[in-house]
Order: C-alpha cells, then structure tokens, then sequence
C-alpha cells in the first residue's frame, strides 16, 4: 500500500510505503516492511505518512513492522525510533550511488 502527503496546491509533498514480507526468525507470521519520505519542506508529514502505514500493517493483522536503514541515516533510524520502532541488528548491505552501505533493521511489535 502507499500513501501520499499533499501541499494545498495537490502536489505530492510526501510517500509512505508499507508490504507484507516474510521474515526468515519468523516465518508463517504476518510483517509488514514500512518506509517513508517527504520532501524538505513537509518533514512534519513523515509521522502522518507512517503512522498510516502502521494502521494499514495492524488491519492486516501483522504482528510486527519492520524498517530497514542506512548505518548512514541516522535521523531517520532516529524518526523511527520515535513511533516506537527498535534497532534488533544489522540487514543486508544496500547499493547507494556505487557504494556498498550497511542498514539496520528495526521492529515495532504491534
């Protein structure tokens, strides 16, 4: 599922994105995988955007959401932190820009 902020004029200001995942230490249990974005200037959009996300994983009935980061994003482990999330450890390394980057993946237990 994905969700949008708007500015006043209707333009897309913001995402949020949210799927079912299957987890390899929990298999058969539904989690669903979140990630959100805003543009500079609708930062205070981000918590909206993701707490829709999270609504959408609890109608699912998930028992957990998780969101993977760069070890180089800091803030947004930070904003995530904030909805309740926690760091449990290291993911898979991702492709930014050429470079090989490590993530973190955090959970929220619903």
């Amino acid at each position: 599922a994905w969700f949008t902020a708007r500015s006043a004029p209707g333009r897309i200001v913001g995402l949020a994105s949210c799927r079912p995942v299957e987890t390899a230490d929990q298999p058969g249990q539904a989690c669903v995988q979140v990630d959100g974005f805003t543009h500079r200037v609708a930062r205070p959009c981000w918590r909206e955007l993701l707490d829709a996300a999270v609504d959408w994983a609890r109608k699912q009935q998930a028992h957990e959401c998780r969101a993977v980061t760069s070890v180089e994003d800091e803030g947004k482990r930070m904003q995530f932190e904030a909805l309740g999330f926690r760091a449990e450890g290291a993911g898979d390394e991702i492709n930014l820009d050429g470079r090989r980057v490590g993530t973190v993946v955090s959970r929220l237990r619903l």
